[in-house]
């Protein structure tokens, strides 16, 4: 009976530990996400910039 007990909590240990792993791997690939939506957006008003045509609204830079 005991080892019983012991291998159930040793399993909601080891679930637990990868639902955590599993929400930190789903953050960090969230903030890559934004990090390269920001460094296109950087890139975009450094080429606007350098035309020297500044965009008027956000449509207008995507475009």
């Amino acid at each position: 009976m005991e080892m019983l007990v012991t291998l159930a909590a040793a399993s909601l240990l080891l679930h637990g530990y990868f639902v955590w792993q599993s929400a930190a791997l789903e953050d960090a690939a969230v903030q890559r996400t934004i990090d390269g939506i920001l460094l296109v957006d950087e890139a975009a008003y450094a080429y606007h910039a350098e035309q020297g045509n500044w965009p008027a609204s956000v449509a207008q830079l995507v475009s």
